[in-house]
């Protein structure tokens, strides 16, 4: 039984996610998640094949493919929301993930959905159906193992710097706490979205790295028991602040960011390492901490100073379902916007920049 699912079907989508297991069940699958992400030129779609107990769950954000040369509606395109995706399953079955890669071509065939792209959750990648996939390593992420070889404490796989910027932090009073989603005030969105504002300009990101505080409390209200903000004050003021997202077995740290006056104090290390015992506390069994902008740089280092031992290779996903429709948009993109490609002319959906 094959099905195309949207937000209108969100009950029996959350149904078929249940029926995964625990490790399977992430919070990145979510209808409530792809609710903040479908809008304008984009919807949010989850194809689903069942054959008995066997399952395969695709959520995906469709959207409109055309530049100057082919026009609006003619084509689409497949592309995860932010954060990790791709097309989960409680199945080894060879025949059954088949199947479902069938059910997948010939959607997309019906759709004319040009191209597709996805990024790969290093959690669960045994979860995932990637076999029609055109796999790339283009980092590095860190995950914490939080019942990991020493299990007395996750404190004994962090680098001495950590253990001794813990320490500072607390000498200078910096102390920590927690609010799930449901618990936040406007004052306290608003004091996240400062912190995490000030980080974004310091770092000189991008545009699509910036979020309003209309998305946290929309956040807030659809991801109930799935979001969680921690924070750690100076002087009893927020001065840096981290959204983890949590889901099956596995926690996810999502946004979030320390103000440069407050630095000296170190209370990110402190706040990373309160936030790595509460999620112990709660029963996960991994926290994702990410990667850096590029392999092995120095935002990378600081993760990976959190667990010695926690580094997995982080894979994109593509598939070029019509060679000459991609072909034909990526060269009126570049001959359109020639000034974009130092910036974005090796993203695999460029012409969307």
């Amino acid at each position: 039984m094959f099905k195309v699912l949207t937000l209108a079907d969100a009950d029996l989508w959350q149904t078929y996610l249940e029926r995964l297991p625990r490790e399977a069940r992430q919070v990145f699958f979510t209808p409530g998640y792809y609710s903040l992400y479908e809008g304008p030129g984009k919807s949010a779609r989850c194809l689903v094949l069942a054959d008995g107990d066997k399952l395969v769950m695709y959520p995906f954000l469709q959207g409109v493919a055309h530049t100057s040369a082919i026009g609006s509606g003619s084509y689409a395109d497949i592309e995860g929301a932010y954060g990790y995706n791709g097309a989960v399953t409680n199945s080894s079955d060879a025949q059954f993930r088949a199947e479902f890669v069938g059910e997948m071509e010939a959607y997309c065939r019906q759709e004319r959905i040009v191209a597709e792209f996805i990024r790969i959750n290093p959690v669960i990648q045994e979860n995932l159906v990637t076999s029609y996939l055109t796999l790339k390593k283009v980092n590095e992420n860190v995950i914490v193992d939080l019942w990991g070889p020493q299990k007395e404490g996750c404190m004994n796989r962090y680098d001495h710097c950590v253990r001794k910027n813990i320490n500072k932090a607390n000498a200078k009073g910096v102390s920590a706490y927690v609010l799930e989603a449901g618990g936040m005030s406007e004052a306290l969105i608003d004091d996240f979205v400062r912190i995490y504002t000030h980080t974004m300009d310091r770092n000189q990101s991008t545009q699509e790295y910036y979020f309003t505080a209309g998305y946290f409390k929309k956040l807030c209200a659809v991801l109930r028991g799935q979001a969680f903000f921690y924070f750690a004050l100076l002087d009893q003021q927020p001065v840096s602040c981290e959204l983890v997202l949590t889901g099956g077995h596995a926690a996810y740290s999502f946004l979030g960011g320390t103000l440069a006056q407050a630095n000296e104090a170190r209370p990110n290390n402190l706040l990373k390492d309160f936030l790595i015992n509460d999620l112990k506390g709660r029963g996960f069994d991994y926290y994702c901490i990410g990667g850096g902008r590029q392999m092995g740089d120095g935002i990378f280092k600081y993760k990976s100073s959190f667990d010695k031992l926690g580094t997995r290779d982080f894979f994109i996903g593509t598939k070029i379902w019509d060679e000459d429709a991609y072909d034909l948009l990526c060269q009126d993109w570049e001959i359109c916007f020639a000034e974009k490609i130092p910036q974005y002319g090796r993203m695999f959906l460029k012409y969307k920049y």
